[in-house]
């Protein structure tokens, strides 16, 4: 089985049983796969986080993002453990499934996205033809993202060059669709490479030219700018993230 949920799935549930294990996701991409020969079932996941169970009245484990594990015969699951860049590679297929996205960050749906977003993440490119998607920017793309994915230092030290052609297309690309998702991703490079300054100007962007896009609040939360995340966005997912981390900030000022 691969599987993506879709947008504002946030706060649903959805459970896949097998004959040996249950998976409860929250907003994910994911592939779950059984060998009944073994009688084992294995998840991976892209994409936010599901719980996995071997049917013990909730006794299981938490597989995150990037993370995989596997159960048989009713065992306890193996922890999780990291997915090979093989298998996240693959799992980019399930963004094909159901509407095709032009572009889509690999991040969940719940406020965890936000620690997903500054991993960074990788970002999911459409084959559909569009004018502002030239080749030269998918061949940027595909070189970030295997540079995340292999986490090769060659390659990795290579992200500030391809940052610098991804800014360059950013400035030609007014849709929405494409240039939201894009400028998280360039800010979440940018903040991995402890670039704070150049990877708010890209934050910013997304909220002084595309408030209403649902992946605004995430670019305020990812600056850190919560009084004004709760201000525009109260329902968001970074909303309860904003609120905790506001009381801990009151919490820790000293009495005057």
């Amino acid at each position: 089985l691969l599987a993506r949920t879709q947008e504002g799935f946030w706060g649903y549930r959805l459970e896949v049983r097998t004959p040996s294990a249950s998976a409860t996701v929250k907003g994910t991409a994911f592939s779950l796969a059984v060998d009944p020969q073994q009688d084992a079932t294995t998840v991976k996941v892209l994409a936010g986080s599901l719980f996995f169970s071997p049917h013990l009245n909730g006794v299981g484990v938490n597989v995150g993002a990037g993370e995989m594990s596997w159960v048989q015969a009713q065992r306890l699951p193996r922890l999780p453990k990291p997915l090979a860049p093989a298998d996240r590679k693959a799992l980019l297929e399930a963004y094909r499934i159901g509407p095709d996205p032009l572009a889509a960050l690999v991040i969940g749906g719940g406020p965890e996205r936000v620690r997903e977003l500054l991993q960074p993440p990788l970002i999911y490119l459409s084959m559909r033809d569009h004018p502002q998607l030239q080749f030269f920017l998918r061949k940027t793309i595909n070189e970030l993202n295997r540079a995340i994915l292999e986490r090769d230092d060659l390659a990795l030290a290579e992200t500030g060059r391809h940052l610098s052609v991804l800014e360059m297309a950013l400035g030609d690309i007014t849709d929405p669709e494409l240039a939201v998702p894009l400028r998280l991703f360039a800010g979440a490079i940018a903040a991995s490479r402890k670039e704070p300054e150049r990877a708010n100007r890209h934050f910013r962007w997304i909220v002084e030219k595309a408030p209403q896009h649902p992946l605004a609040p995430l670019a305020l939360a990812a600056a850190g700018d919560f009084e004004r995340l709760l201000a525009r966005y109260p329902g968001s997912p970074e909303a309860d993230l904003a609120r905790q981390s506001l009381s801990h900030r009151i919490g820790r000022r000293p009495n005057r």
